[in-house]
């Protein structure tokens, strides 16, 4: 009897052993996002997703923390995911709005050309729907050019 027990407490070690390595694996293999999923859940710092409809198409946002705004926004052909790093880093001091952009992620599209003037349009439109007056910009590759179209065309809206 002694050595059944014995038997299911090496299993349940393995089991969770095995666990334990498998998330890893995964998580590594799709590049943390996993391992964000489940700090958004625990951490306390999201806020949902949401959907804001501008310039014909919907733009899927989420926002995270609290304290001044950030405006984060991915890379070409990318999804708001892929700037997890940021999101956490950033959420315990400030409310970040991770953005999908046109036409990526789970924004839709429409029949206009994509263009960086549209996407800086598409962003400073949802800064009015959030009441944002002003915002930090924090952009990746394509997200750092439309976070630039910003500033250029609206400079008062951007504090940095």
């Amino acid at each position: 009897m002694r050595r059944y027990g014995l038997v299911i407490v090496v299993v349940a070690v393995v089991a969770v052993a095995g666990a334990i390595f498998g998330f890893d694996q995964i998580d590594k293999s799709n590049f943390g996002i996993p391992r964000f999923y489940a700090w958004r859940t625990l951490s306390g710092k999201f806020h949902g997703g949401r959907r804001a409809h501008i310039n014909g198409v919907s733009i899927y946002y989420e926002v995270y923390g609290e304290g001044p705004p950030v405006l984060l926004l991915h890379g070409a052909g990318a999804f708001l995911e892929s700037m997890h790093y940021f999101i956490s880093a950033l959420a315990p001091t400030h409310t970040v709005v991770a953005v999908d952009s046109r036409a990526q992620g789970r924004s839709t599209d429409s029949a206009a050309p994509l263009s960086y003037a549209l996407m800086g349009d598409d962003m400073i439109k949802l800064m009015d729907v959030l009441q944002l007056k002003q915002a930090d910009v924090v952009g990746w590759s394509d997200g750092g050019i439309i976070g630039l179209d910003m500033a250029m065309k609206h400079p008062e809206r951007i504090r940095r």
